[in-house]
């Protein structure tokens, strides 16, 4: 079993290497086609494709290497969040200060607003692609017909509802749809945790229990008392 899924984790592991490989080069290209305002013909005639071409296969190389540096391949990017986010900045800085060195030690002209059009477009590239998996597993769960989902109550939302939000929300078991979310704190009310709306406090449970039709109420305030449960 644990063979098989090595096996599996390196073949997705390879796949995102070669889907990078794609993008990386892909971005450039861009990057400069954006500098001749996406004239091809002026692109054609200044010769910085064929210059880049020279780089190409170093460049992604040492791309690659520096994704594989800042745990681009061994994030668990359903569950990303801020810390993902930020090895995917300094992943493509130096990524593109790689191509920058490249150029500058081989001698190679490019243009030299590319570093930063490079930068926007790989990051924007390279994040959308990490991203969209989270996004996919979402638009799955919901695929669920309104017979199977149980529409559901949140009670709290603070760090602990943020967490139980998240989870459910990539889930492929949960048939659990929070509908709305419960908190006394009055800063709080008619705010959104995560695209679902705080209602208002305690008071406001079995009203909105009625209205949408709650099946599941989940408690999500770890600093409860007891009493405070019941």
């Amino acid at each position: 079993m644990k063979l098989i899924l090595d096996k599996i984790r390196a073949l997705r592991i390879l796949s995102l290497m070669i889907l990078d490989a794609v993008v990386v080069n892909a971005s450039v290209l861009l990057s400069l086609l954006l500098r001749f305002e996406l004239s091809l013909h002026n692109l054609a005639e200044s010769n910085f494709v064929d210059n880049y071409l020279t780089l190409a296969v170093p460049y992604t190389v040492l791309s690659i290497v520096f994704f594989a540096l800042f745990r681009l391949y061994r994030s668990l990017w359903q569950f990303a969040g801020i810390d993902e986010l930020r090895n995917i900045v300094v992943a493509v800085f130096f990524s593109n200060a790689g191509l920058w060195a490249l150029s500058r030690f081989t001698g190679t002209a490019l243009p030299r607003s590319l570093p930063i059009l490079n930068f926007l477009m790989l990051l924007a590239l390279i994040g959308s692609f990490r991203f969209a998996y989270r996004a996919l597993r979402r638009v799955r769960n919901n695929f669920f017909s309104e017979e199977e989902r149980r529409v559901t109550m949140l009670i709290g939302a603070g760090a602990g509802g943020s967490m139980v939000l998240r989870e459910l929300s990539t889930s492929s078991h949960s048939k659990n749809r929070i509908v709305c979310v419960i908190d006394d704190d009055p800063h709080k009310k008619d705010t959104f945790l995560m695209g679902v709306r705080v209602v208002g406090g305690r008071e406001l449970i079995p009203e909105m229990v009625q209205k949408f039709g709650i099946k599941d109420i989940i408690l999500a305030i770890p600093t409860a008392t007891a009493k405070e449960k019941r």
